[in-house]
């Protein structure tokens, strides 16, 4: 079964491209392919509706999925690292694409 975290941004597509870069590099270093970080894409309408349900006006978003089952204790760490790496008030991410995280 897949777990999938959705990340919104208010960032441009290419900020968040840079920001992603260094995220990757931090998730493989403390966690060991046990998460895949997906490049940033420019959201639509539709994820620019799911967001701002949540109160973020997203621009771009990139996924994170688990890739090893027991990983799931860890989300809540990954989480935190997404927001200060990002940005706290710049990113909204949600288990599934629904459970705000």
């Amino acid at each position: 079964m897949a777990i999938d975290l959705f990340c919104y941004s208010s960032n441009s597509k290419e900020e968040l491209g840079l920001v992603i870069k260094g995220l990757s590099t931090q998730v493989e270093e403390f966690y060991s392919n046990k998460f895949i970080v997906s490049l940033a894409r420019e959201a639509n309408q539709i994820h620019h509706e799911i967001a701002m349900e949540h109160g973020l006006n997203a621009r771009s978003l990139f996924l994170i999925r688990v890739n090893e089952k027991n990983a799931v204790e860890e989300l809540p760490e990954l989480v935190s690292m997404v927001k200060n790496i990002v940005g706290g008030n710049k990113v909204i991410v949600l288990l599934e694409n629904e459970k705000l995280l």
